[in-house]
């Protein structure tokens, strides 16, 4: 009698004991499977690596690892939109910002885009909110012979600023500017740099 009471209590006993492993067991696979999506989501395992810009880059530069960097990110269906390998002959064809993801609709074959780049002597310094990678229109204010002056023209739209030198000598500031802007536009600003024009540079309308 004795016999059977303890082959009854080992037989409730035995179910008891394998709910308990199934238990422990499922919690150590969600443990490990919390772990492995918290390193993945540190990796960014899960993300696609896409090019982003690692300094300003304005219109006709070559998009080269002098300019741009890799970042892990989800852009889900996005992720088209964006440049995600360096190539080769590729250029910006519009500013991008430092920082900014680049969109393949603002890159473009080095064939295809064609700027002129010219150094241009200021008489007096450019306005203290216009500085390098901005986009400027360029005015020309002429001196006629009777020693009135005529109205601003027109001379560039759209230039892009590359870069600013300043330097200064006997009290006077020279400031010369790198621009770069469309070819038809090159023989009127020669003609006004060769007159000795009062030459200006001025925000873009949608610049800033």
């Amino acid at each position: 009698m004795a016999r059977d009471e303890f082959t009854t209590t080992l037989q409730r006993l035995r179910p008891k004991s394998s709910k308990r492993s199934v238990s422990k067991i499922a919690l150590l696979v969600l443990l490990l499977l919390g772990v492995a999506l918290v390193v993945v989501d540190l990796a960014g395992l899960g993300s696609k690596k896409v090019l982003v810009a690692s300094r300003q880059i304005l219109p006709g530069d070559v998009i080269d690892q002098s300019n741009t960097g890799e970042v892990a990110i989800d852009l889900q269906s996005q992720s088209q939109l964006y440049l995600n390998d360096l190539g080769s002959n590729r250029v910006a064809r519009d500013s991008i910002a430092e920082g900014e993801l680049i969109p393949v609709s603002q890159v473009t074959a080095k064939a295809s885009t064609r700027l002129t780049t010219l150094a241009l002597e200021l008489k007096r310094p450019m306005s203290s909110s216009i500085g390098a990678g901005d986009e400027v229109d360029v005015y020309s204010t002429r001196m006629l012979p009777s020693g009135t002056v005529t109205e601003p023209e027109l001379t560039v739209v759209g230039a892009w600023i590359r870069k600013v030198t300043q330097s200064t000598s006997l009290g006077q500031t020279t400031q010369v500017v790198e621009l770069s802007f469309a070819p038809e536009y090159l023989a009127g600003l020669l003609t006004s740099i060769s007159r000795e024009d009062d030459i200006t540079l001025v925000n873009t309308p949608l610049a800033k």
